[in-house]
């Protein structure tokens, strides 16, 4: 465990300048130029039925996954986590308008007194809330960390709702922008540097953070797809950290369609139902995707049991919802 500790430490820390700039990144971005072209929603989309309250609609569609070599000469340790690049589509889908926030997780605790604070015994386990399952005073409407995937995954399947994969996630953030970096344009600005330097030890400081919907919603609507946490998805990943990824990556032998992956022969959402927790599937072997930042930008939290590490301040998430047919 201290070994994957170790390598997503040293992943934040040596990729300070890169993945540390969240928190203020929709203030200070530069909106993409005119050559960038939207994606515009397919007609059968526009019939749809309205969103649920607080979610936004995603469109169905086919999308450049992945970044192009290079894009992380600063990071070493990230050099082919995002390669390579590959097409693929997503149907439609709902996702929340903001992460998962403390007081909505509050509401979970309320009505799932086992997941409550003194009923769980994981290390860490909503570090910065009291032993009354009391969030910090005012953080109300910050987003909830400190919260293991499987926690995440029970308030989704409690709100009848999933984690994004990765591949829904990545289509959410680029927000129609098919070419962009960041989920509102290409380019940071010059002052996106200093906040950089900042963002990892406020964030670990519990100071960091600001309420969801503070700033500018991408094109489809979603907020702080780069600022804020890094949010969970439902992959594993499977890429160890090297310039190289192996022959078997999943980037490399990924499904054109709703790819999900897991260590089923399936790798699609259509087998989730053997992926989810209680169908006996074990988690404990692989770590889970999480995403944020750059609109490709790839980490992971490890597996077994959840620690208080001071990255797992940087950790949240947001849900989805399948569209009916």
């Amino acid at each position: 465990m201290r070994k994957y500790a170790y390598i997503i430490i040293l992943t934040l820390i040596t990729s300070t300048v890169i993945f540390t700039s969240c928190q203020r990144m929709e203030q200070m971005i530069t909106p993409a130029g005119p050559d960038t072209e939207m994606v515009e929603p397919p007609p059968e989309m526009t019939t749809a039925a309205p969103a649920p309250e607080r979610m936004v609609l995603i469109p169905a569609g086919e999308f450049e996954m992945g970044s192009p070599v290079g894009e992380f000469e600063m990071d070493n340790l990230q050099l082919g986590w995002t390669q390579p690049i590959h097409t693929v589509y997503v149907d439609a889908f709902y996702m929340d308008a903001h992460e998962v926030t403390n007081l909505e997780y509050k509401r979970f605790l309320s009505a799932n007194p086992e997941w409550q604070k003194d009923r769980v015994s994981i290390e860490g386990y909503l570090a910065h809330w009291d032993a009354n399952n009391s969030y910090p005073e005012g953080k109300e409407n910050y987003p909830v960390r400190y919260v293991p995937w499987l926690a995440a995954v029970a308030y989704a399947e409690w709100m009848g709702k999933r984690l994004p994969t990765e591949a829904e996630w990545e289509r959410a953030a680029r927000g129609g922008l098919p070419n962009a970096r960041f989920p509102l344009g290409d380019t940071p600005s010059d002052g996106d540097v200093e906040n950089a330097e900042n963002h990892l030890m406020a964030v670990q400081e519990g100071d960091g953070l600001t309420p969801v919907e503070s700033y500018a919603p991408n094109g489809y609507g979603l907020y702080d797809m780069s600022g804020n946490v890094f949010e969970f998805c439902l992959d594993e990943f499977d890429q160890p950290p090297g310039a190289d990824p192996p022959p078997e990556a999943f980037y490399s032998i990924s499904p054109t369609h709703n790819p999900l992956n897991t260590r089923l022969e399936n790798k699609t959402i259509a087998d989730l139902e053997n992926y989810l927790p209680g169908s006996g599937y074990d988690h404990s072997i692989a770590g889970k995707v999480v995403r944020g930042e750059r609109v490709f930008s790839r980490g992971f939290s490890p597996p077994g049991p959840f620690h208080a590490w001071p990255w797992h301040s940087l950790i949240g998430f947001r849900c989805v919802k399948d569209v009916e047919p």
